[in-house]
């Protein structure tokens, strides 16, 4: 729970300040962010598969060893820093001096003017503009400086964009070096807020394509008790696995950032889904074991490609999917509005999950099965998960092409009451059911 609550906050945070980035490269912020967070997902997936074999190297830790330091290193990590979290900057009306000229002067690029004042200390830009209470008070998108006599005591610098927009003298900020006392939203506040944003159709039309496509993303539960039970993977080698996997996920949030930032969100999509299903169905070579009869190429090689090429793909179809959900946030409300958008998307892969442990249940794919080698349910199984995750892209028309689509639409403002009753409606009973479904999962192993 406690991770999960971070994990929320740290995205907020990175949420709040992309608003902040030049709209032509808004978002890098995030791609960097997550860069960095499957970095630290690859550092942990090697020392993971290194100290947990220890059954068979003879050296390495025990789950209960390794399950103490996955609880230590977080906390460890997160202490000294808890520091820069402190907010100590709120809103104080500053005035220049008597005479002073308001002239709008364009600065030099990256030309930094700190704002001045007699009790005031230099703020960054992050700083003043991250205080701002509404888009008039401080508009974080151009070079500008309220300049006049020698003696003038405020001057701003805000980023760069297209137009020129004047800012109220009335409306600097200084630095009072005290802790934001002011009291959080009401509860009701913030749920009013959350009814009035799900209501737009920039957010619920999106939001029913990622809900769909999440959905019938669903697992060949069987497939592990295949590679351990039938092909007989060992631990290290299941561990290498998810080595691979964590970096090539990591080298496609990398090259997403760097090669497809501008490409069409659906061009993404749809080539990203068929090039899944597609190394996804090869896997009924592993199945038949045709790799080895007539390719001659090991079942550690063949299956551990698929899933290199697999997390790559889902690597770079990731990070269009939060940069969307940046774009939907209101402002003023990242904090409650963000979590619910990525609470609605991954409670789909609950439901996909569940609807996993459902359709294993149609063909015999028991571990008795796959100690047998009898892999007649399998292969049926992994065909129907394959391509049903394709039925999504019938919907692919309500997914914005880009952020500027997606910004459009976000300033049409167009509301639906119905839009927003049935977004909910599918929150709380997914959470219902993934919550009923474990809790029945739980009882059914409770061992009495």
């Amino acid at each position: 729970m406690g991770m999960i609550m971070m994990d929320v906050m740290a995205d907020t945070m990175c949420v709040e300040r992309s608003r902040f980035e030049p709209e032509d490269i808004q978002g890098q912020m995030q791609s960097s962010y997550y860069s960095i967070r499957f970095a630290g997902a690859l550092i942990g997936s090697v020392l993971g598969a290194l100290v947990s074999n220890k059954d068979i190297w003879g050296w390495g830790l025990t789950f209960n060893q390794v399950a103490l330091i996955t609880g230590c290193v977080p906390f460890v990590l997160v202490c000294p820093f808890l520091f820069s979290l402190r907010e100590k900057y709120r809103k104080v009306p500053l005035s220049l001096s008597e005479g002073a000229s308001s002239d709008m002067i364009e600065l030099p690029l990256d030309e930094r003017v700190p704002v001045y004042n007699s009790t005031a200390t230099a703020m960054s830009v992050m700083e003043l503009t991250k205080i701002a209470s509404a888009p008039d008070l401080v508009y974080p998108y151009s070079y500008q400086q309220i300049s006049g006599t020698d003696d003038a005591e405020a001057a701003i610098l805000v980023q760069r964009c297209k137009s020129d927009l004047t800012i109220p003298v009335s409306n600097f900020f200084e630095d009072i070096d005290e802790e934001d006392t002011s009291e959080l939203s009401p509860l009701s506040k913030q749920c009013q807020e959350i009814w009035q944003t799900v209501q737009l159709k920039s957010v619920w039309r999106p939001m029913a394509f990622v809900f769909c496509f999440n959905m019938l993303q669903i697992p060949n539960v069987a497939w592990q008790s295949y590679l351990q039970l039938t092909l007989h993977f060992e631990p290290w080698v299941l561990g290498a696995m998810v080595v691979a996997g964590s970096f090539m996920t990591f080298a496609g949030v990398v090259a997403y950032k760097y090669f497809f930032f501008k490409t069409s969100w659906r061009k993404i999509y749809l080539w990203s889904a068929l090039l899944t299903t597609f190394f996804s169905l090869l896997q009924l070579v592993l199945i038949f074991q045709l790799n080895t009869k007539y390719f001659h190429i090991s079942n550690y090689f063949f299956s551990l490609g698929d899933d290199v090429i697999t997390s790559y793909i889902n690597g770079i179809q990731f990070l269009p999917l939060c940069i969307m959900y940046m774009k939907l946030c209101p402002d003023g409300a990242e904090g409650a509005s963000y979590s619910m958008l990525t609470t609605f998307g991954n409670i789909a892969l609950v439901c996909a999950s569940n609807l996993g442990n459902i359709v294993a249940s149609f063909w015999d794919v028991s571990n008795e099965a796959m100690r047998e080698g009898d892999t007649e349910g399998l292969w049926r199984l992994h065909v129907f998960t394959s391509v049903i995750s394709l039925l999504p892209l019938c919907l692919l028309f309500l997914l914005p092409r880009n952020e500027e689509e997606q910004e459009e639409l976000r300033k049409n403002a167009t509301r639906s009451r119905k839009g927003g009753a049935v977004f909910l409606a599918v929150l709380i009973g997914s959470l219902a059911w993934s919550v009923g479904a474990a809790g029945l999962k739980l009882y059914e192993n409770w061992s009495f």
